[in-house]
Parts: structure tokens; C-alpha cells; sequence
């Protein structure tokens, strides 16, 4: 450009035919090389594809949702990492729209394909589900709404413990939890190659998980897919045919007014790297963590409230972490505001003590509670004059995503 300055990056149309899918006037199904996973955990083909940008396979799945007051001339943006025992893959039916199992789960080991199609029958598409597409059109905000598919099959064990009458785990007089232990067919206890007795394993009851952050361990890898999705979009007729496509007007990440960057439960895997992203923490942002602090992320949300300016204000940031403490969320919920209002440091003098660190920022922490409809107005009134607010709630673990996205959404400043 004549000053100087370089032009802003422009994004590299779809190209025609397209691998992506149309679902209906609203929704799409996404297949984003850029994607988190993708390569990772689709049935590779017999010879590498002919065009790698086209490639239908589920492990690049982006299932979108552009509602009709998005406006790409100040385009706003919620995306939604979902948890364990969930995909994103769907399909149009007619003229309905359903889920569909994703190609990842090959077989039907331990049932894996029954109950994923048992729940699609049952729940829908995720994104679906968690009523991502039916945000109030009255609201102030009408992102763009993206759920990247962030999980894998798997079939993890655990250990089986010693449990009263009452199905309540045995305690030793350790205070620890007393395993069962293997025995073979004479009764005794088998003992490994360690020389330490086997414990009785079980499957945990996971058959999606979400073990990897792929594509954005790179800063620049959640800016990019966004990028590569409105691309997509741009160039994608919906369905019914009519003449339009999702999106009138190319746009990229670094277009985004506001953004609500958001994660359920095990999807807090792909969140914790996303908080710390070039995107994230360039644009105002609101953070939500939907119980799912399984991990421990006060250092990535650390950096977030140190490096964008926090506050109520149309260009500031927010953090909003939502809890129920029967999940096993509320231990790191609490970690990341304990290190926000009273970061600390080992002790110089005495490694086994932590002081005071006085080079770390104190932040101010709301923290309230919420068992219902009467505690939404001092949950909305927290959110517009707090900006960070952490919620300890009694809303059921699976329940929080469809809860809480409207009550933030609802509750933050628009653009």
C-alpha cells in the first residue's frame, strides 16, 4: 500500500465443487483441513486425495451455524468445543437435519457405533443439542456460530475400588481408596511383573474423549481454521436452493468485533490452548469455561486477563467459569481463582513455602452461586459489571452449555 502498510490478509475462496454440505438455510457441515484433528483420526484412503483442501472426512468436521441477523460487516463469533461421548457430524434427511455417526468410530466394538447412533437418534446433532442455533434473535448479538469436532474414539480403563452397601468407595486407614484386587482361579492374588498386586480394571464409560489439541497447539491454528470456514461458507449454497450462499462477504478471523470463545466439559482440552491463541487475545473476547476445569488452565487464563484489556465495555474482554461441584470441576475452578487473586511463588529462602508473588497482576475475582431460576438476575448483574465472574451452580453437568450460553451472550456489551 502506498503508506506502507502492508494489505490485510485476504482468505482463499473454497474452491467449486466442494467437499462441504449443506444442511439447511442456516447450518452446514464444514470439512476444514484446518480443522483440529484432521488427518488424525478418519480411515485414511487407499491413495492420497487428488485435492487435500476436499477431503470428506469426518475428522475435519466443522458443523456451522450462520442465524439470518449475522452481519459480516461487524461479524461476531461463538465457538464451542463439546465434551466426552458427542461428534459434530450431521446430515440432511429429506428436508430435516439429524446426526450422524462420524467414520472415526470404525467398528462396533464395545458397542461404540449403537451408541453413537443411539444418541444422535436421541439428542440430535451436537450443536443442535446444545441449542447453539437458537439464541434469541432479540438478543443484542447474533454470532456465527462454529462446533469443531475436538474428539476421537477411545475406550479407556480405570480401576475398580472397594465400595460399601451403599455403592459408597471404601476408605483405608490411609485415607485412601482400597482397589479390588485381581485373583486368579485358585484365589490368589495375582501379582505383575512388578511385584505389585494387579487391580481389577473397567472401562470408564468414555467412548469419545478429547485427548488432543492437533492444529491448535500453534497459536495461529484457531485464527486459521476460522479463516478457512468463512471461505468455505462464502462459496456454499444453502439448502433449499435459493440463490444465496451463507455468507454474502469474504471475511476473516481478524474481522471478528466479538467473540465468545467457549468449552463443555472435556472440551476444555481444546479451550485451555484456544484462551491462549493469537485470535483470543487480539479481539475482545469472552472466555467461558461450561464445567469443564477438569485441568489444570490458570496459566493460559492468566495470560488472557494479563494480555487483553478486561472490563464491561464493547471492545474489553471477559472470563466466565461455571462450575457444578459434583462434576469434579470445582478443585481447578477454584486453582484458577486462587492464582487470580493471590498468585504466588516459591519461597526463595524455603522451597517447601509459597509467598506472595509481587511480579504476578491481582486480579479481582466475583464468585456467586447460582441453584435456579430466582438466582439469574444477580448472575446477569454480575456479568455486565464484572469481568471476571466465576458461578458455582447446581444445574446439571450436561444441562450448563443451553443454560448458561444465553444468560453470557445475553449479558455481554454489544458491538
Amino acid at each position: 500500500m502506498a503508506n506502507g502498510t502492508p494489505p490485510p490478509p485476504q482468505p482463499t475462496p473454497a474452491k467449486t465443487p466442494t467437499v462441504d454440505e449443506a444442511l439447511d438455510e442456516h447450518s452446514a457441515l464444514i470439512y476444514s483441513p484446518k480443522a483440529p484433528l484432521a488427518g488424525k483420526f478418519s480411515p485414511k484412503g487407499s491413495t492420497p486425495p487428488p485435492d487435500p483442501d476436499q477431503v470428506r472426512k469426518d475428522d475435519r468436521a466443522v458443523w456451522a451455524f450462520v442465524p439470518d441477523k449475522f452481519d459480516p460487516a461487524k461479524p461476531e463469533l461463538l465457538i464451542y468445543f463439546h465434551g466426552h461421548n458427542y461428534f459434530v457430524t450431521a446430515r440432511r434427511n429429506g428436508s430435516t437435519v439429524e446426526a450422524r455417526r462420524p467414520d472415526w468410530i470404525t467398528t462396533n466394538d464395545n458397542n461404540d457405533q449403537t451408541r453413537a447412533a443411539t444418541k444422535g437418534a436421541a439428542q440430535g446433532p451436537a450443536g443442535t443439542f446444545y441449542k447453539l442455533d437458537q439464541l434469541d434473535p432479540a438478543l443484542a448479538h447474533h454470532p456465527l456460530a462454529l462446533a469443531p469436532e475436538d474428539g476421537h474414539r477411545t475406550h479407556d480403563l480405570k480401576g475398580v475400588f472397594e465400595k460399601d452397601a451403599s455403592g459408597k468407595t471404601v476408605l483405608g486407614t490411609d485415607g485412601k481408596p482400597i482397589p479390588v484386587l485381581q485373583k486368579g482361579p485358585d484365589g490368589n492374588v495375582i501379582v505383575g511383573p512388578d511385584g505389585k498386586p494387579k487391580q481389577v480394571m473397567e472401562w470408564d464409560g468414555f467412548w469419545v474423549k478429547e485427548s488432543g489439541v492437533g492444529t491448535l497447539s500453534a497459536a495461529s491454528g484457531l485464527g486459521d481454521l476460522i479463516t478457512n470456514v468463512f471461505a468455505r461458507l462464502f462459496v456454499l449454497p444453502v439448502v433449499p436452493l435459493n440463490g444465496k450462499n451463507y455468507l454474502t462477504k469474504q471475511i476473516v478471523a481478524n474481522d471478528v468485533k466479538r467473540f465468545f470463545l467457549t468449552g463443555h466439559s472435556g472440551g476444555g482440552v481444546p479451550l485451555d490452548k484456544a484462551t491462549v491463541s493469537d485470535l483470543a487475545l487480539k479481539v475482545p473476547t469472552t472466555l467461558v469455561y461450561l464445567d469443564a476445569t477438569y485441568g489444570k488452565y490458570s496459566p493460559e487464563v492468566r495470560k488472557f486477563c494479563e494480555t487483553l484489556k478486561l472490563g464491561n465495555g464493547k471492545d474489553e474482554s471477559s472470563v466466565v467459569i461455571i462450575f457444578n461441584k459434583d462434576s469434579g470441576t470445582a478443585d481447578q475452578a477454584k486453582a484458577i481463582v486462587d492464582e487470580l487473586k493471590e498468585p504466588k511463588m516459591t519461597d526463595p529462602r524455603n522451597p517447601k513455602r509459597l509467598i506472595p508473588d509481587p511480579t504476578k497482576k491481582v486480579f479481582a475475582v466475583t464468585e456467586l452461586n447460582h441453584t435456579g431460576a430466582a438466582d439469574v438476575p444477580a448472575v446477569e448483574s454480575a456479568l455486565r459489571s464484572n469481568p471476571i465472574v466465576v458461578i458455582k451452580t447446581t444445574t446439571a453437568h450436561d444441562s450448563i452449555p443451553q443454560t448458561f450460553i444465553p444468560i453470557v451472550v445475553k449479558n455481554t456489551p454489544s458491538v
